[in-house]
């Protein structure tokens, strides 16, 4: 089917025995011992492998650093993002048919690109055409297509050119007995990318198809979906990087830093409660 277009102080027991004296008075009876449970003080950095329980639904609404600003919008009032705006002239958007994402748009300066989605039998997308498209005509750029385990996680995306010569692949690994991202490990001829992530709260986490969305923004922001990247290790050093958060007390970030070849950037994000 073809549908059209990222969480004592334990007071010891102490025993207060009147002295006896010559007139042995009555013994005063012993207080009954109180034990008070102190909590600790809340922390905004939890570490990275406790990450404190939490029900908090968080929707990132802007990312932003000097200079720049990324605004992120929803469908109403649910976890459908409707579009990404980066203020530089990108913006992507989604449009939906029937409750599901049916097509992903991006316009970038005058460019224009598009999504075909293709779904199976269980309504999954298997396929992913790309276009591009003029004043003239629509130019098919390639494609990928999608396999799934059995919790319907993506585990692998084949990349092909237009006349379905392969490209690259991407594997998911997904750590047990949590099903977390563990790590994701990109081959692209001689060149291996291997992303791996945190245990907190994913940026994205509760964002509804952020994993196809970052296939098609190319933004290392929308690889937080259920984990945030941690680093980026590649045969090619022009792709490392490492990533370092700050969370609040839910456990998502709040604060990000990347460095990259040499240059670090820091972005505040801020968020609305789904």
């Amino acid at each position: 089917m073809k549908i059209k277009l990222i969480y004592l102080m334990s007071l010891s027991a102490f025993v207060s025995v009147a002295s006896c004296s010559k007139s042995n008075p009555p013994v005063t009876p012993e207080k009954p011992v109180v034990t008070v449970p102190v909590q600790p003080p809340p922390t905004t950095n939890p570490p990275a492998d406790n990450p404190p329980p939490s029900t908090a639904k968080l929707l990132p609404v802007k990312i932003e650093a000097p200079g720049q600003s990324i605004l992120f919008k929803y469908v109403g009032e649910t976890n459908s993002l409707l579009s990404v705006d980066d203020g530089a002239g990108k913006k992507l958007t989604v449009t939906y048919k029937d409750n599901q994402m049916n097509g992903l748009i991006t316009h970038q300066g005058n460019k224009f690109f598009y999504v075909d989605y293709w779904r199976d039998k269980q309504e999954r997308i298997y396929k992913v055409d790309q276009w591009s498209q003029t004043s003239s005509e629509d130019i098919h750029l390639g494609y990928y297509t999608i396999k799934y385990n059995d919790q319907q996680q993506m585990t692998e995306i084949n990349y092909f050119s237009p006349n379905n010569k392969p490209l690259h692949t991407k594997t998911f690994m997904y750590d047990l007995p949590n099903d977390r991202m563990g790590s994701i490990t990109e081959t692209n001829g001689t060149e291996t990318t291997k992303y791996t992530f945190d245990l907190q709260n994913g940026l994205f986490k509760n964002v509804a198809n952020a994993q196809l969305i970052a296939m098609e923004t190319g933004e290392n922001f929308f690889l937080s979906a259920q984990h945030n990247l941690l680093s980026i290790t590649s045969t090619n050093p022009k792709n490392n990087m490492t990533c370092n958060y700050e969370y609040n007390a839910d456990a998502y970030p709040t604060l990000i830093t990347w460095e990259a070849l040499n240059v670090k950037m820091t972005f505040k994000v801020s968020y609305k409660t789904l």
